[in-house]
């Protein structure tokens, strides 16, 4: 069992608090049985487990920073590549929807239908349809 404690807090000693430590206790077995036979306990001083412990969160934080903008940007050019491509196909499919795949020249889309009556002005069909004549 290991805990954090500080030196001289626990409640029949004297003098002043002392410096943070881990108090560890660790069983004792006899030789050659399972037996115990008493508990060893150990204070280790918690200032150098902490700066190890600090220094490696520190490189974690800095690691993570670092794969986390190099995956960003990685995505970044994988999206952009894929808009560009997207744009393109997109492009092409306008071009092809309105020109022939074999000679490249404009198809019937790209023409005025022989059927739509010319008009003088824009609305003039409206005004002036068969229904509005009197009889």
């Amino acid at each position: 069992m290991a805990r954090l404690t500080r030196l001289n807090a626990d409640s029949d000693d004297t003098g002043p608090v002392g410096v943070a430590a881990v108090e560890v206790y660790l069983p004792l077995t006899a030789v050659g049985s399972s037996q115990r036979i008493g508990v060893l306990e150990i204070y280790l001083p918690y200032a150098p487990i902490s700066r190890d412990v600090t220094a490696g969160l520190t490189m974690l934080y800095v690691n993570l920073a670092v794969g986390l903008v190099g995956l960003y940007l990685v995505l970044f050019a994988i999206s952009a590549s894929v808009s560009r491509g997207l744009r393109r196909q997109v492009a092409l499919n306008a071009h092809m929807a309105e020109h022939d795949a074999l000679t490249g020249l404009g198809n019937r889309t790209r023409f005025p239908a022989p059927w739509a009556p010319a008009t003088p002005w824009p609305g003039w069909a409206a005004t002036n349809s068969a229904s509005s004549w009197p009889t």
